[in-house]
């Protein structure tokens, strides 16, 4: 049997576990992994090591242009406002509807980890417009920043994160 080093634990996954959880997303139709894909992160559900390994792959091969759409309308997002989740312009968000073309990896990763943030968020205030809201304004906690902005890196994202880990349990300091 085949072991793949896992860098997050130091232990050992099984290369069984990865593949099946590679055929969980892949082994459908891009439309149904696409929908599996927005699930999965929207509703934060616990993943098994071999999901993950399956969502950064997804994030590699670039994630289909209709769970950045999904997104958009669950948010009621206008298209300006996706374009810049994605880290894109306007024009260009058009232009991947148009041609229905895959995300750079770029643009995967932001979705994936603007939704993710999105949903933590969600959960510290019980809404997600108030989450919204909150992850537009200034925050004292992350120096006056603005947590979308932050979110446009992994660095930043982390600080967000810790921050709304904070506000749930009541640590401000």
């Amino acid at each position: 049997m085949k072991h793949r080093a896992d860098e997050k634990t130091n232990g050992i996954v099984s290369h069984n576990k990865v593949q099946a959880a590679e055929n969980k997303w892949f082994g459908h139709s891009r439309t149904e992994v696409t929908k599996r894909l927005v699930m999965y992160v929207l509703k934060n559900k616990p993943g098994t090591e071999g999901e993950a390994f399956a969502i950064h792959k997804a994030i590699m091969h670039g994630i289909d242009f209709s769970v950045a759409d999904t997104l958009k309308k669950e948010l009621n997002f206008n298209d300006k406002e996706i374009a810049d989740v994605l880290g894109t312009s306007e024009s260009t968000f058009l232009r991947w509807r148009k041609s229905n073309k895959d995300l750079d990896n770029n643009a995967s990763d932001r979705l994936v980890r603007f939704a993710r943030i999105l949903e933590i968020a969600t959960g510290v205030f019980d809404d997600k417009l108030k989450a919204w809201s909150w992850l537009k304004r200034p925050q004292f906690g992350l120096g006056g920043k603005i947590p979308i902005e932050l979110m446009k890196s992994e660095t930043g994202a982390r600080e967000v994160e810790s921050l709304l880990m904070r506000i749930e349990h009541g640590v401000l300091a």
